[in-house]
């Protein structure tokens, strides 16, 4: 990572946008699904680091196991942490266009806080907890390579490298409740998802096995946003992405047709008894 203009032949990163400044950086290395379930840095060492201030190149340790950031005391650490809070409560305040109804979602006016790059993109949107109420989603798939059935990412059918959708809390440190990746989520027989986000007390179980149940969390947490994910999207599927609406400032809705996530509000009851479809009618009605 450098300071200025950086060389990517030479696999350099520009620390800071050019005019602009920040007392506090993050460098992050992300594995998002390792081959090997068992190793979550992908079945490699992690990197080296080393950092060069001054004139001199320094090695930079490797955290004890396990970390805990409560150890790290001093103007130093108030200054990161002050730093990251600044970072996230940032993206967390400015995430949605005012007035934007809950369950609908959009492209976030800023989604800094998730530390977003040139190949992820999300759509979010805002939710409340009530009792007894629960949040169904549903919307195509889109294909993906499944790296641990074999599948390589290099497949020419595959339409995004990975896909995901996520749950936060919003307040901070906005912590991610629950995550399902696309190897993780269930599809009916058209390639559709149906999640279900509902805390434990309102849907105890779920008989069909083509939902997928995302937890609630803290249900006295009092927002909370799901984020749906898409990364790397195939040249013929872009025009359907999230990326593609994006670029384009349009409406994801229409921009993604099918693939859009289509969320309501729904009584826990109601999705019990009749499905995502039920769901579509109580809010409708």
């Amino acid at each position: 990572m450098v300071p200025g203009p950086a060389d990517h032949a030479r696999n350099e990163i520009r620390g800071v946008p050019e005019g602009q400044s920040a007392p506090v950086g993050f460098l992050i290395i992300r594995v998002y699904v390792p081959d090997d379930a068992t190793s979550v840095s992908g079945g490699v060492p992690l990197p080296e680091v080393t950092m060069r201030l001054g004139g001199a190149t320094m090695l930079r340790q490797p955290c004890e196991q396990p970390f805990d950031p409560n150890s790290y005391t001093g103007p130093v650490a108030q200054l990161a942490q002050a730093g990251f809070d600044q970072v996230i409560a940032g993206a967390a305040s400015g995430a949605f266009p005012g007035g934007t109804p809950e369950t609908v979602f959009v492209n976030p006016a800023s989604s800094s806080g998730l530390f977003p790059n040139g190949d992820n993109k999300y759509l979010g949107t805002a939710l409340t907890y009530q009792p007894g109420r629960i949040v169904v989603v549903r919307g195509k798939a889109p294909l993906f390579p499944d790296t641990r059935a074999g599948v390589p990412v290099t497949d020419p059918d595959q339409q995004v490298r990975y896909w995901s959708m996520c749950q936060n809390d919003l307040v901070s440190p906005y912590p991610v409740v629950a995550c399902a990746g696309d190897f993780e989520t269930s599809l009916d027989a058209s390639g559709y998802y149906t999640y279900a986000v509902a805390a434990p007390t309102d849907l105890p179980s779920v008989a069909d096995p083509t939902v997928t149940v995302l937890p609630w969390g803290d249900t006295t947490v009092p927002k909370k946003v799901l984020f749906l994910r898409y990364m790397l999207p195939s040249s013929a599927f872009y025009p359907q992405s999230i990326q593609a609406s994006q670029a384009t400032g349009a409406d994801p809705a229409t921009v993604m047709g099918p693939y859009y996530p289509d969320a309501v509000y729904c009584s826990a009851t109601t999705f019990v008894a009749g499905g995502y479809a039920a769901c579509r009618d109580e809010a409708a009605g």
